[in-house]
């Protein structure tokens, strides 16, 4: 008799267990990031049949769990899990996709200078792709010498240089363009083969020319500011040391004679 009341109760037990486990049910509603790789995704969870408080917890796509909250707020694009367990040991598991919006990009015209040492050049922006709100508010900033504002498409006196444009929408989202006036990337002189090693570099930059003249080697900045000026040497290599340089983009000109030849490089 004892065997069958333990029986009996036990199948009382698990029957009231999967009908409680039966009755929970999980809604998600995901928000997507509002900009191209920004952290500003979330997800919301609503739980309805939990047997007493039921326990929510979110992890990413690697299993790694972002935050022991229902409505999570810092999160990327990417695929979530959603699980949920209640006071009875119940267990629900469901996902979400979070999708990145497209990246801004946008479409430039550009008209070189007239000669080398010209500043007649002229950048127009012809359209701004994938922009959030009204087209004719966002911002445009040039650098360097602006201007800088709402409208402002079109940027002139461009010398032979590179320059950088910024774009801003109308909900913030972002982003920066690099661009050369032309032939800034690479002006031909007389001995148009040279070559810089290893791009991107770390502490030292090699150039290497195929002959023995005399010739001066500079690196700036993408702003223009002059941050290493050589010497007159007469040299068919050097080897420039960029150590104390920080990491990002910058402009190597070699000027032979009265011409001069400006080709970009990383520092990493």
């Amino acid at each position: 008799m004892k065997a069958i009341l333990l029986t009996l109760i036990s199948l009382s037990f698990n029957l009231f267990s999967f009908s409680q486990c039966d009755s929970i049910n999980m809604t998600i509603v995901p928000i997507h990031p509002h900009c191209h790789g920004w952290t500003s995704g979330s997800i919301a969870v609503n739980v309805t049949g939990a047997n007493g408080a039921a326990h929510i917890t979110i992890k990413d796509a690697n299993g790694i769990q972002v935050l022991f909250a229902c409505s999570p707020n810092i999160l990327t694009a990417g695929w979530y899990y959603c699980e949920v367990t209640d006071n009875n040991g119940c267990y629900l598991i469901d996902s979400v996709l979070l999708i990145d919006p497209p990246e801004m990009f946008v479409d430039l015209t550009i008209t070189p200078p007239s000669s080398l040492n010209a500043c007649d050049g002229v950048a127009v922006v012809d359209s701004v792709h994938n922009a959030i709100g009204n087209y004719s508010n966002i911002y445009y900033g040039w650098d360097p010498g602006g201007p800088g504002g709402i409208g402002e498409t079109v940027k002139s006196d461009l010398c032979n240089a590179f320059y950088q444009l910024e774009i801003i929408d109308n909900y913030g989202c972002s982003i920066t363009t690099s661009f050369a006036s032309g032939s800034a990337n690479l002006v031909e002189v007389e001995e148009p083969k040279w070559s810089i090693y290893p791009n991107p570099a770390n502490n030292r930059l090699k150039v290497e020319f195929p002959s023995l003249r005399k010739r001066q080697i500079n690196i700036y900045a993408l702003s223009g500011e002059l941050l290493i000026a050589g010497s007159n040497l007469k040299v068919n290599y050097i080897a420039i040391d960029i150590s104390l340089l920080a990491d990002g983009l910058y402009i190597l000109e070699v000027v032979d004679k009265d011409k001069s030849m400006r080709q970009q490089f990383i520092k990493y």
